[in-house]
């Protein structure tokens, strides 16, 4: 595994180009993924449900109350990186920390 080094952003420009960089990688990884035949699946009310208290209804990112119809399902092991899409691979994240500049081995 290697070590990606963390940019230092000291300006609106330089993020704005590192989170178009990230956006360009995550659409990369999604093609890979569907490439090589990995499905999603949608959880169920009962399981979002258990996804959403798992951190009392907030992001286990960045800490936003979150709401309970239009949280996202984060994976805490990707599938692309063996995980599965089991309640417990699960935490609740927003939109904005799902999306971009987090990717976990």
């Amino acid at each position: 595994m290697t070590e990606e080094i963390i940019p230092y952003i000291d300006n609106k420009i330089s993020l704005i180009d590192e989170l178009n960089l990230l956006y360009q990688k995550r659409l990369i990884n999604k093609e890979k993924q569907k490439d090589v035949g990995i499905k999603r699946i949608t959880l169920n009310l009962l399981q979002r449900e258990k996804v959403f208290n798992k951190t009392d209804g907030l992001c286990h990112v960045c800490g936003t109350k979150l709401d309970i119809s239009s949280f996202e399902a984060d994976h805490v092991k990707p599938l692309a990186s063996g995980g599965n899409d089991i309640v417990d691979n699960f935490l609740p994240a927003c939109s904005k920390c799902n999306n971009y500049g987090k990717n976990k081995c």
